[in-house]
């Protein structure tokens, strides 16, 4: 590659990085006026192939709130199906809904590798739940995140379209650019990828108070805690019987606990299902567990 194509590929990609902000508020704000059209799935969506969208203009910035959203902003991500808030690499949607209005706050997150494809279900179907029994998000606003890598679920790999492995691509304090193995890449700096800067601005913007992201693994499976989670970690496991731990068994610098939970003090829980475990099974062992993530003392 020559002097002039690298000079250009950095400047398109800064310009990439300054726009993806921009772009995340804007659909926000679309949202509110129903430009936005949510979008509903059966249990099995995560099987089929997952077209790539054409990429989205880039739009004025809007200004960036003070505050946790409010009940009317609340309603720019709320109503029935799933609304877009960002996109991957290859331009797949990055989705999400908003239940309730309460004014406790909770983060979930379907899944975030694509390789571990046994949360996906598990969180279409609490979301189902929620949204037919309101009873359940009387005390609290619940935003849920489909799917944080569609291009690696697409391709049922750990990484994203660019071989970042997402999980380790956190703004934490204890980030490295060193991977314990290729499927580790943590990308050559703290949010470089489009799908980590959408988590980032939305946890900025939400502030939850707790937050539990789908993992799974060939290990136990475990409620793994992050920052202050010990407590929840400890109600879960009555629930679900997982084991309790604050480790998965290595580091995870870069990680979304590492950042929103030991960084940003929120309790933070990794539900580490069985890896393979049918869906209905997975969803049987942690319903509960799910609406004690809503149960505030």
């Amino acid at each position: 590659m020559n002097d002039e194509s690298e000079e250009h590929r950095t400047r398109s990609e800064s310009a990439g990085v300054k726009n993806m902000r921009r772009r995340c508020l804007w659909c926000i704000g679309l949202l509110a006026a129903g430009v936005i059209a949510g979008c509903s799935c059966r249990a099995q969506w995560w099987h089929a192939p997952v077209a790539p969208l054409a990429a989205i203009p880039q739009p004025a910035p809007l200004p960036f709130p003070p505050e946790p959203l409010t009940v009317i902003e609340k309603q720019q991500v709320a109503g029935p199906g799933w609304h877009l808030i960002g996109e991957s690499v290859e331009h797949r949607p990055i989705e999400a809904t908003l239940i309730g209005t309460g004014p406790h706050r909770v983060l979930l997150i379907g899944g975030i590798h694509g390789d571990e494809p046994e949360g996906l279900p598990v969180m279409e179907w609490f979301v189902e739940e929620l949204q037919s029994s309101l009873e359940l998000t009387a005390e609290v606003s619940v935003l849920v995140i489909r799917n944080l890598n569609p291009d690696g679920t697409a391709e049922g790999t750990r990484t994203n379209a660019r071989g970042v492995d997402l999980n380790r691509n956190f703004p934490a304090a204890n980030w490295s650019d060193k991977a314990a193995t290729a499927r580790m890449n943590p990308g050559p700096k703290p949010e470089s990828e489009p799908e980590t800067r959408v988590a980032v601005e939305i946890i900025r913007l939400f502030r939850p108070e707790r937050f539990l992201v789908m993992h799974a693994t060939r290990g136990k499976p475990m409620n793994n805690f992050d920052g202050p989670g010990q407590p929840l970690a400890r109600q879960l496991s009555q629930l679900n019987g997982y084991m309790v731990s604050d480790t998965i068994g290595y580091p995870t610098p870069g990680s979304l606990g590492s950042w929103a939970g030991h960084d940003l003090q929120i309790s933070g829980i990794t539900l580490e299902l069985p890896r393979g475990i049918r869906p209905d099974d997975a969803w049987n062992q942690n319903k509960a567990a799910l609406r004690q993530m809503l149960i505030f003392p």
